[in-house]
C-alpha cells in the first residue's frame, strides 16, 4: 500500500496573536505616523510641498503586518501629493528633490494609491515624472520588493 504522508503546509485559519515586540513597535510606529502627520500637515498650509512629501515618504512602516498602520499612512503620503499642484513643473521640482530611497517609496504608494483608485490622474502625472528620473529600475525595485507600504 502507497505510504501517507502528512500534509505539512497548511494554511492559517485563524491569525497568530502578535507578539509583546509587535504590539510594542506598532504603538512606537503609530506615535512616529502621528508626530509625522502633523509635520506633515503643517508643511502643506506652508506650502512647503518638497518638504511635506519628503517627510511623508521617510520612515514608512515597512515592517509592520498592521493593515491600519500601513493605510493610515498611506493616507499621509496621498494627502502630501494631491497637495502639490497637479503641473508637472511642481512635480518635477519634488520629485528632484528626492533622494534614491525615498523615490522607491514613492513609486511603491504611487502603486498603492492606484489600487485603491483614488486620486488616479495625479498619481499617473507622479509616475511619469518618477520614471523619467528614476528608470525602470525604481518599478522594478518597488513590484518586487517584498516589504509592502
Amino acid at each position: 500500500p502507497p505510504k501517507k504522508y502528512k500534509n505539512t503546509h497548511q494554511e492559517k485559519t485563524t491569525r497568530e496573536p502578535m507578539s509583546v515586540s509587535d504590539e510594542v513597535l506598532d504603538q512606537a510606529r503609530m506615535q512616529q505616523m502621528e508626530q509625522r502627520e502633523q509635520e506633515v500637515d503643517s508643511m502643506i498650509r506652508s506650502n512647503r510641498y518638497a518638504s511635506a512629501v519628503q517627510t511623508a515618504l521617510s520612515n514608512p512602516p515597512l515592517g509592520t503586518k498592521n493593515q491600519d498602520i500601513k493605510t493610515r499612512n498611506s493616507a499621509i503620503v496621498a494627502r502630501a501629493l494631491n497637495a502639490v499642484p497637479e503641473k508637472d513643473a511642481e512635480i518635477k521640482k519634488v520629485v528632484d528633490s528626492l533622494e534614491p530611497e525615498l523615490e522607491d517609496h514613492l513609486m511603491k504608494y504611487i502603486y498603492r494609491i492606484l489600487g485603491e483608485a483614488s486620486s488616479c490622474g495625479a498619481m499617473l502625472k507622479w509616475h511619469k515624472v518618477l520614471m523619467a528620473k528614476s528608470g525602470l529600475g525604481c518599478i522594478v525595485r518597488a513590484i518586487t520588493d517584498r516589504k509592502s507600504v
